[in-house]
């Protein structure tokens, strides 16, 4: 009962969190010099197959800020595939969500620029992406946004909702172009005056004469169509017509400049009218329609790639700045069939593309996918496709490279792209580097990382920018804890979740969370739950009432009522300093089918020794000091649930066998239908490791199903020897609620044959039977039939037993070999009252108080008992086992000392003599009373198990019996012998055994 009302109290009878201080110390800081800071910046460091290189030291690292060195003080290795966690199955154990390291995952956007995408030009593309976001975890979070106008998927850990987007994006149909006279750059080269390209596609479509076109591309160097002026000269067509003239009219054979300045020879005609932005030269661009119009189509078909690469540019960089209001570093996966740009603006609008970036904390990897280079509407191929893909591909290899990303193609399987993206991104480096004054001024410095290992590419943004997410209001900060995608790190967090039953309605179950935070400012808190349904949905909210923190750490829980149903629990705190932390967990809020039953937990629960110290759900871990509370509900129809029993044990394994075990008490609810299983045990006796807890279920004795629960054992102080005060059951061996924990599987219970065994009984009656008062009639005939062995039948009235303290005493016998405890005692009271020097009833009225479990009333009659009983060995040893079962350690070892010197070849006394010196402390003699038992044969389980226990205990208090090796060599030898005993707690032993061997 007491165990349930601790419980309760945890679950229900709190409003909001319980919290409580914890040591300074937990998760530090990395310490370093003083005076230091520090500030990271992330570096991919992959090889020539894209494996991030692992064994980097922060010597193999150069870093420059703006020019200016900085040093390099840690390079840690974040493994991003081993920190994420996975989803939980049904046998899994409910994992621990926490937002430290790689684990608190990663956001993913894939922005794709549909408008230069063929259409279908992308199915390819998002079947490969399929894969890659099926190796995503529930931790991560994906995004996906079509330029230029949407649609756009938001953040989600519904990666599905991705990638059925991505399927769905067409593409833009190709516009019809006029110009399919050549390839892209030579319409950009034309458009830009480019006299050779026009040349090289006018003799291949206009089928100009080579001389006309050696002419004409001098004359078309003189200088641009409409030049101001047009000083330079250059030779007009033989017998041609004028150039195109001047406003003011030109010199015949040459289109004159608008002063005249342009000369030409040759056999021209007359001068031809000043068109109004003439060339000023008798070129190809005017000469001919032919000509003109491809120069026309060329222009234009520049103009509108052009102004297509400046609208995807356009809605890029608003992506960027809606991104900037995201927290965390992101990964841009941009899909693109690329942006031809005048080279002359490239390098100026990457750069400002790539400021943005930095401030919105996202690398770009971009994937080209070549458009086709011939359709239907073309009438040929291009003559150059290999420079047209270059003028597609080159600017997103150049913003991948100033982001810090990387650039892959998609001509014909994008499988290869998004598994090398996949490698590449499978870890990374945290670079701390000395943090600078400047820092904070909010300008963007040039970065440069650079990594002293051959065949390695180190990858990191080319812009440094400290913009500080610090500066803003705090509100806005725990907002943003809440609700960014990516929890917030400023504060170290982990939580765990159980399950419990809702007393108040059955349709619901009982969310019990359960967290630590690290790195704390001491004072006021702030906490902030939130939950919400797999698709975002908000189910509610609150922000319970917490005490200030005095450590730098602070354990919380709480709990409320939930439909059953999967969630998502977002905890945010803010420290008295304002610094954030948050953390995201996943629920899966159902009751378990077992049978003919449904079941939650198990819930763990540590309870501490000292009594001032509150009981705490449990995140992962409890202490070797701690006792450790177990819970379970099952519902069900009621009159299964009366047949039900659930049965805990702590293994090695989740399929191990049983290390530790209890059996579980049960509360059936008031309302029915419902029942409450608890149990308490010990857990001193595990050495430190992880365990699986389990839950086992029956009905009618069969077992239906378990629920299963991982826990760590740390290490505390060193193993206590004070005496505990709950039960606890080493597999095969129960200790009462007061024993000592060395004492657990040792001291045995009191048993009746103890004391009705026919060898201990028929002693005492023959001293009964020895008493002159045992010669009254009917007497002898009551003791003669209890020496046959018929208690139970024996009928003593109570007129006769009244006064004749021999029938009492038979009588008393007759009630306890039926367990009428009560009734028994008053019969062996009478006997003592009618004759004061009964003794033999004063040692069966010491046998109804142990039964009863009043060992110190029973070690009180027996200690009397043994004034004309002390010849008797069995006094002894009852009263040695009851001093041991109080705790009384010393004084039960001094009792069965007495009684060995007097009886030294007594093999149950020397049995009982190794675990009460064990138990009291005398190590060295228990250890030897024990090597002389498994000498002469008469070992048993219980004093194997204590020595053996005794053993770990001095190993994991560093304070051997006698040498370290001659313990290990004494442990394995016992350990040997237990085996061959084939003992019930021979994986706990083994378990012993592996904690003491030699590391």
């Amino acid at each position: 009962m007491r165990a349930r009302n601790t419980i309760a109290a945890i679950l229900f009878g709190c409003s909001g969190l319980l919290l409580s201080a914890q040591q300074a110390g937990q998760n530090p800081l990395p310490s370093f010099r003083s005076g230091t800071e520090l500030v990271t910046v992330d570096v991919g460091v992959v090889d020539k197959q894209g494996q991030p290189l692992r064994d980097l030291k922060p010597s193999d690292f150069t870093v420059t800020v703006g020019g200016q060195p900085r040093r390099v003080i840690t390079a840690e290795f974040i493994d991003v595939a081993a920190l994420q966690p996975g989803a939980p199955g049904r046998d899994q154990i409910v994992p621990l969500s926490t937002n430290e390291g790689g684990g608190v995952g990663r956001l993913f956007v894939f922005i794709v620029d549909q408008s230069t995408l063929d259409p279908g030009g992308l199915r390819d593309v998002a079947r490969a992406a399929s894969g890659f976001l099926d190796r995503l975890t529930f931790a991560d979070r994906s995004a996906m946004m079509v330029l230029p106008v949407g649609p756009t998927i938001e953040f989600t850990w519904s990666h599905d909702r991705v990638r059925e987007a991505l399927q769905r994006v067409p593409g833009t149909p190709r516009t019809l172009s006029t110009w399919d006279s050549g390839s892209l750059s030579e319409a950009r080269d034309i458009a830009n005056r480019g006299t050779f390209a026009l040349r090289a596609v006018a003799e291949r479509e206009c089928g100009l004469s080579g001389g006309s076109i050696s002419a004409s591309s001098a004359g078309a160097a003189a200088g641009p169509v409409g030049a101001p002026t047009g000083g330079a000269t250059g030779p007009g067509p033989a017998g041609g017509g004028g150039g195109t003239g001047a406003p003011a009219g030109g010199a015949g054979g040459a289109g004159g400049a608008p002063t005249g300045g342009g000369t030409a020879t040759g056999a021209g005609g007359s001068g031809g009218g000043g068109a109004t932005g003439g060339a000023g030269v008798g070129s190809i661009f005017g000469r001919d329609s032919c000509s003109r119009d491809l120069q026309m189509q060329a222009e234009s078909t520049w103009r509108v790639a052009q102004m297509t690469s400046q609208a995807s540019l356009m809605s890029l960089r608003q992506v960027l700045s809606k991104l900037a209001r995201v927290r965390g570093d992101k990964t841009v996966i941009l899909i693109s069939g690329g942006w031809p740009l005048d080279e002359r603006e490239e390098n100026s609008i990457l750069s400002s593309v790539a400021t943005e970036a930095a401030a919105a904390r996202a690398t770009l990897y971009t994937l080209f996918v070549p458009t086709s280079s011939f359709s239907a509407d073309r009438r040929m191929m291009s003559t150059s496709p290999a420079r047209d893909q270059y003028l597609h591909s080159g600017p997103l290899d150049t913003l991948a490279q100033m982001t810090g990303g990387a650039y892959f193609r998609a001509e014909v399987n994008a499988d290869a792209a998004f598994s090398r993206l996949g490698r590449e991104l499978t870890g990374y480096y945290r670079v701390g580097v000395e943090k600078d004054p400047t820092d904070l001024d909010g300008k963007a410095r040039h970065l440069k990382v650079r990594v002293a290992r051959s065949g390695a590419t180190a990858r990191a943004r080319e812009l440094f920018d400290l913009r500080a997410y610090e500066d803003r209001d705090w509100a806005a900060r725990l907002g943003s804890a809440l609700d960014a995608p990516i929890p917030a790190t400023g504060l170290g967090l982990r939580v765990t979740s159980y399950l419990a039953a809702d007393p108040d309605d059955r349709s619901r179950v009982k969310l019990v969370i359960a967290g630590e935070a690290s790195r704390m400012q001491p004072g006021e808190a702030t906490v902030q739950v939130v939950l919400r349904d797999l698709d975002g949905k908000k189910v509610l909210s609150a922000e319970p009432p917490v005490p200030e923190t005095h450590g730098d750490g602070m354990s919380f829980s709480t709990n409320f009522p939930v439909m059953p149903g999967s969630y998502i629990v977002r905890i945010a705190i803010m420290d008295s300093a304002g610094r954030v932390g948050s953390v995201e967990h996943r629920v899966e809020a159902r009751a378990v089918p077992l049978g003919a039953f449904s079941a939650t937990g198990p819930l763990l629960i540590g309870v501490p020794d000292a009594p001032e110290t509150a009981p705490r759900v449990l995140l992962d871990s409890v202490q070797q000091g701690e006792r450790l509370a177990l819970e379970v509900d099952l519902q069900g129809e009621t009159a299964k649930l009366a047949g039900a029993a659930v049965v805990f044990d702590i293994a090695a394994s989740a399929d191990g066998p049983a290390l530790i075990q209890a059996n579980a008490s049960l509360t059936p609810d008031l309302k029915g239908g419902s029942m409450l299983a608890q149990a308490v045990t010990d857990v001193r006796v595990l050495p430190p490791g992880t365990y699986v807890v389990r839950a086992t279920v029956k009905s009618g004795g069969d077992p239906v199903g378990d629920l299963r629960r991982t826990l760590a054992v740390t290490s505390a102080v060193p193993i206590a020897r004070a005496d505990g005060s709950a039960a606890e059951t080493v597999v095969g061996r129960t200790a009462p609620a007061a024993a000592s924990i060395r004492t657990v599987g040792a001291v045995r219970p009191f048993r009746f044959d103890q004391v009705l065994a026919p060898k201990i009984l028929n002693a005492f009656l023959d001293r009964v039977a020895a008493r002159p008062d045992s010669a009254a009639p009917g007497i002898h005939d009551l003791l003669e039939r209890a020496r046959a062995g018929s208690l139970g039948d024996l009928i003593v009235p109570q007129s006769v037993a009244a006064d004749a303290p021999v029938a009492a005493f038979v009588r008393g016998l007759s009630l306890l070999s039926q367990k009428q405890l009560d009734p028994a005692a008053e019969a062996f009271r009478s006997a003592i009252r009618v004759s004061a020097d009964f003794y033999p009833a004063m040692v069966y009225l010491g046998a109804c108080y142990a039964a009863g479990g009043h060992d110190k009333e029973a070690a009180a009659a027996w200690r009397t008992a043994l004034i004309k009983e002390g010849e008797t060995v069995a006094v002894h040893q009852l009263l040695a086992d009851a001093l041991l079962r109080q705790g009384q350690r010393d004084l039960a070892f001094e009792a069965v000392s007495g009684a060995l010197a007097r009886w030294p070849q007594d093999e149950d006394l020397k049995r009982q003599f190794a675990v009460a010196a064990l138990v009291a402390g005398k190590y060295a003699e228990g250890l030897q009373a024990v090597d002389e038992l498994i000498a002469a044969h008469a070992d048993d389980e219980p004093s194997l198990s204590l020595a053996l226990l005794t053993l770990y205990e001095a190993f994991e208090s560093d304070r051997p019996v006698g040498s370290i090796e001659q313990d290990r060599a004494r442990m394995v030898r016992l350990a040997d012998a237990y085996r061959a005993r084939g003992g019930p707690s021979l994986a706990l032993v083994d378990a012993w055994v592996a904690a003491a061997a030699p590391k």
